[in-house]
Protein backbone atom coordinates (compact mmCIF):
# COMPACT_ATOMS: atom_id res chain seq x y z
CA UNK A 1 0.00 0.00 0.00
CA UNK A 2 1.56 3.14 -1.03
CA UNK A 3 0.63 6.26 1.66
CA UNK A 4 1.03 9.89 1.24
CA UNK A 5 1.67 12.43 4.14
CA UNK A 6 0.04 15.69 4.06
CA UNK A 7 2.17 18.64 4.40
CA UNK A 8 1.85 20.72 7.87
CA UNK A 9 -0.09 17.85 9.34
CA UNK A 10 0.20 15.00 11.77
CA UNK A 11 -1.84 12.67 8.83
CA UNK A 12 -0.69 10.05 6.83
CA UNK A 13 -3.23 8.12 4.53
CA UNK A 14 -3.28 5.67 2.10
CA UNK A 15 -3.85 6.48 -1.71
CA UNK A 16 -6.21 4.14 -1.88
CA UNK A 17 -9.90 4.84 -0.46
CA UNK A 18 -12.59 2.92 0.62
CA UNK A 19 -15.75 4.29 -0.61
CA UNK A 20 -18.71 3.62 1.81
CA UNK A 21 -21.43 4.45 -0.93
CA UNK A 22 -20.58 0.97 -2.35
CA UNK A 23 -21.59 -0.76 0.83
CA UNK A 24 -23.02 -4.18 -0.21
CA UNK A 25 -27.41 -3.71 0.07
CA UNK A 26 -30.11 -6.41 0.79
CA UNK A 27 -32.91 -6.83 -1.67
CA UNK A 28 -34.76 -4.47 0.87
CA UNK A 29 -32.05 -1.65 -0.15
CA UNK A 30 -30.98 -2.16 3.19
CA UNK A 31 -27.40 -2.76 3.80
CA UNK A 32 -25.69 -6.01 4.50
CA UNK A 33 -23.88 -5.32 7.76
CA UNK A 34 -22.12 -8.22 8.42
CA UNK A 35 -20.72 -8.28 4.39
CA UNK A 36 -20.23 -4.01 4.50
CA UNK A 37 -18.29 -4.66 8.19
CA UNK A 38 -15.66 -7.64 6.78
CA UNK A 39 -15.52 -5.67 3.31
CA UNK A 40 -14.24 -2.41 5.78
CA UNK A 41 -11.96 -4.73 8.24
CA UNK A 42 -10.20 -6.52 4.61
CA UNK A 43 -9.40 -3.26 3.59
CA UNK A 44 -8.07 -1.75 6.88
CA UNK A 45 -6.37 -5.36 6.95
CA UNK A 46 -4.92 -4.52 3.40
CA UNK A 47 -3.53 -1.59 5.21
CA UNK A 48 -6.20 1.30 3.51
CA UNK A 49 -6.81 4.02 6.01
CA UNK A 50 -8.61 6.37 4.16
CA UNK A 51 -12.27 5.37 4.53
CA UNK A 52 -14.86 7.80 2.26
CA UNK A 53 -18.49 7.92 4.30
CA UNK A 54 -21.06 10.62 4.13
CA UNK A 55 -24.64 10.43 5.96
CA UNK A 56 -26.37 10.40 2.22
CA UNK A 57 -25.18 7.90 1.56
CA UNK A 58 -27.47 4.73 2.18
CA UNK A 59 -30.09 7.56 4.02
CA UNK A 60 -27.66 7.70 6.77
CA UNK A 61 -26.58 4.19 7.73
CA UNK A 62 -23.46 4.20 6.29
CA UNK A 63 -21.85 6.01 9.28
CA UNK A 64 -23.63 3.76 11.62
CA UNK A 65 -22.14 0.90 9.90
CA UNK A 66 -18.84 2.00 9.75
CA UNK A 67 -19.03 3.18 13.45
CA UNK A 68 -19.93 -0.77 13.99
CA UNK A 69 -16.55 -1.58 11.82
CA UNK A 70 -14.20 0.59 13.74
CA UNK A 71 -15.29 -0.51 17.25
CA UNK A 72 -13.08 -3.71 18.93
CA UNK A 73 -9.48 -1.76 18.20
CA UNK A 74 -10.00 -0.98 14.60
CA UNK A 75 -10.64 2.75 15.32
CA UNK A 76 -6.32 3.03 15.75
CA UNK A 77 -6.15 2.21 12.29
CA UNK A 78 -7.67 5.01 10.62
CA UNK A 79 -8.32 8.65 10.80
CA UNK A 80 -11.60 10.39 10.31
CA UNK A 81 -11.93 13.46 8.44
CA UNK A 82 -15.68 14.82 7.35
CA UNK A 83 -17.18 18.21 6.06
CA UNK A 84 -18.92 18.34 9.21
CA UNK A 85 -22.39 19.25 7.57
CA UNK A 86 -23.83 16.26 9.19
CA UNK A 87 -21.98 15.33 11.58
CA UNK A 88 -24.08 16.49 14.51
CA UNK A 89 -26.13 13.67 13.76
CA UNK A 90 -23.46 10.86 14.37
CA UNK A 91 -22.09 12.63 17.24
CA UNK A 92 -23.64 10.78 20.15
CA UNK A 93 -22.80 7.37 18.24
CA UNK A 94 -18.79 7.93 17.66
CA UNK A 95 -18.51 9.46 21.07
CA UNK A 96 -20.42 5.91 22.10
CA UNK A 97 -17.93 4.30 20.22
CA UNK A 98 -14.75 5.68 21.91
CA UNK A 99 -13.53 8.07 18.99
CA UNK A 100 -10.19 9.51 19.69
CA UNK A 101 -11.13 12.84 17.71
CA UNK A 102 -12.35 14.19 14.72
CA UNK A 103 -10.96 16.27 12.09
CA UNK A 104 -13.75 18.75 10.32
CA UNK A 105 -12.66 20.40 7.12
CA UNK A 106 -13.71 23.69 6.12
CA UNK A 107 -12.22 26.78 3.90
CA UNK A 108 -13.74 30.07 5.31
CA UNK A 109 -15.72 31.57 7.47
CA UNK A 110 -18.11 33.21 4.99
CA UNK A 111 -21.38 30.88 3.75
CA UNK A 112 -21.02 32.66 0.42
CA UNK A 113 -17.44 30.98 -0.33
CA UNK A 114 -18.28 27.82 1.60
CA UNK A 115 -21.08 27.56 -0.32
CA UNK A 116 -18.81 28.53 -3.70
CA UNK A 117 -16.04 25.88 -2.82
CA UNK A 118 -17.72 22.96 -1.30
CA UNK A 119 -20.46 23.62 -4.15
CA UNK A 120 -23.37 23.75 -1.62
CA UNK A 121 -24.34 25.54 1.76
CA UNK A 122 -23.15 24.00 5.29
CA UNK A 123 -20.52 26.24 6.80
CA UNK A 124 -22.86 27.12 9.93
CA UNK A 125 -23.95 23.27 10.72
CA UNK A 126 -19.72 22.32 10.11
CA UNK A 127 -19.08 24.74 12.78
CA UNK A 128 -22.11 24.12 14.92
CA UNK A 129 -21.02 20.21 14.53
CA UNK A 130 -17.15 21.19 15.71
CA UNK A 131 -18.92 23.28 18.83
CA UNK A 132 -20.88 20.19 19.82
CA UNK A 133 -17.66 17.81 19.15
CA UNK A 134 -15.58 20.03 22.07
CA UNK A 135 -18.48 20.06 24.09
CA UNK A 136 -19.00 16.04 23.87
CA UNK A 137 -15.34 15.71 25.05
CA UNK A 138 -14.17 14.63 21.26
CA UNK A 139 -11.14 16.27 20.52
CA UNK A 140 -11.33 18.23 17.41
CA UNK A 141 -9.45 19.81 14.81
CA UNK A 142 -9.51 22.27 11.62
CA UNK A 143 -8.27 21.28 8.48
CA UNK A 144 -8.45 24.26 5.62
CA UNK A 145 -6.91 24.71 2.14
CA UNK A 146 -5.84 27.84 1.66
CA UNK A 147 -6.66 28.68 -2.33
CA UNK A 148 -4.75 31.88 -3.59
CA UNK A 149 -7.56 34.59 -5.07
CA UNK A 150 -11.19 32.96 -3.30
CA UNK A 151 -9.92 32.50 0.45
CA UNK A 152 -6.42 33.72 1.22
CA UNK A 153 -7.56 36.77 2.84
CA UNK A 154 -8.98 34.73 6.23
CA UNK A 155 -5.86 32.93 6.91
CA UNK A 156 -5.82 35.16 10.54
CA UNK A 157 -9.12 34.15 10.99
CA UNK A 158 -9.76 30.48 10.40
CA UNK A 159 -5.89 30.36 12.07
CA UNK A 160 -8.13 32.41 15.24
CA UNK A 161 -10.43 29.73 15.77
CA UNK A 162 -7.66 28.00 17.77
CA UNK A 163 -8.37 31.14 19.99
CA UNK A 164 -12.03 30.89 20.60
CA UNK A 165 -11.74 27.26 20.99
CA UNK A 166 -9.75 23.83 21.76
CA UNK A 167 -8.99 22.81 18.20
CA UNK A 168 -6.41 22.99 16.15
CA UNK A 169 -6.45 24.78 13.47
CA UNK A 170 -4.15 23.13 9.96
CA UNK A 171 -3.66 24.80 6.78
CA UNK A 172 -2.98 21.31 4.29
CA UNK A 173 -1.84 20.98 0.83
CA UNK A 174 -4.67 20.66 -1.36
CA UNK A 175 -5.31 17.43 -3.01
CA UNK A 176 -4.67 17.23 -6.78
CA UNK A 177 -8.22 14.45 -7.17
CA UNK A 178 -10.95 15.82 -8.78
CA UNK A 179 -9.08 18.71 -10.06
CA UNK A 180 -8.10 17.56 -13.41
Amino acid sequence: MQYRHFPGTDVTASTLGFGCMRFPTRETGEIDRERAVNMLHHAIDGGVTYIDTAYPYHGGESETVVGEALSGGWREKVTLTTNGVLLREVLPELKQMGIDGINVSFDTLSEERYLRIAGRPGLSEAVRALREGISLGIPMKVNCVILKGINDDEITDLAGLAREMPVDVRFIEMMPMGWG
